[in-house]
């Protein structure tokens, strides 16, 4: 779209189709941290407003919404079914006859519970511990993920997978609510005296709502996952 513009105001078409180096590298460079060019150099201060208050907001709201998720996480570990994934996996402990080459060949992000529970504990803000509370859920649905690529239906750690990944969706699904709630809750209860800030917190509660990625944001099981627990 931009070479079309410059071509109808240019006549030395060559000049306008060529692009340097330095052109080609920034067409492809990957912002993470940036919505966009005109973003940045439309240099908005809205979008810092509303960070700064978003981070202040996650402070206090996290801390809180772990602590929930540390109940969750004690009951899980007291499941009859959790004993085989309170530590790392062992492949040769269970029948199949896999081995560890093949285990670490299919298993690129191993999990256990004893991690969890550790990253649970780890101080908040250091490089260990959980940024939200869907890096928690994503965690948990890993050990179950991991069992499914090695053994198969019908081996005890399979079916103990399987039991264990239909306790935690039912008891996640209750909980999801109410972690949502709390942010709701802790907006409201935010000083909204300025008029800026009462945009920001309006915007984080419409973000609250159910949208289309509901499931990924709050780290819900997607609909693969439910259907392998149900079946």
């Amino acid at each position: 779209m931009s070479k079309e513009g410059l071509q109808s105001v240019v006549d030395d078409k060559e000049q306008v189709n060529a692009l340097s180096t330095k052109d080609l590298r920034n067409l492809f460079k990957l912002r993470t941290n940036s919505p966009s060019d005109t973003h940045d150099k439309l240099d908005c201060k809205r979008c810092k407003t509303t960070q700064e208050n978003s981070e202040a907001e996650l402070a206090v709201l996290l801390p809180l919404q772990l602590e929930q998720c540390q109940v969750l996480l004690e009951k899980l570990c007291a499941h009859e079914d959790a004993t085989k994934f309170l530590s790392p996996l062992n492949p040769t402990d269970h029948e199949g006859g896999i081995t560890k080459e093949i285990y670490e060949r299919h298993v690129k992000q191993p999990m256990d519970l004893g991690t969890i529970k550790a990253k649970m504990k780890a101080p908040a803000g250091s490089k260990e511990s959980y940024k939200s509370v869907s890096q928690f859920a994503k965690d948990v649905n890993r050990i179950f993920s991991n069992v499914l690529k090695i053994w198969n239906s019908g081996q005890d750690i399979a079916e103990a997978s399987r039991r264990l990944q239909g306790w935690w969706v039912d008891e996640w699904g209750q909980l999801v609510p109410k972690l949502m709630s709390m942010k709701q809750q802790l907006g409201k209860n935010i000083d909204t005296d300025d008029a800026a800030s009462k945009d920001n917190i309006d915007q984080n509660q419409s973000d609250c709502q159910r949208g289309e990625d509901f499931q990924e944001q709050i780290g819900l099981p997607g609909r693969i996952n439910l259907v392998q627990v149900n079946s």
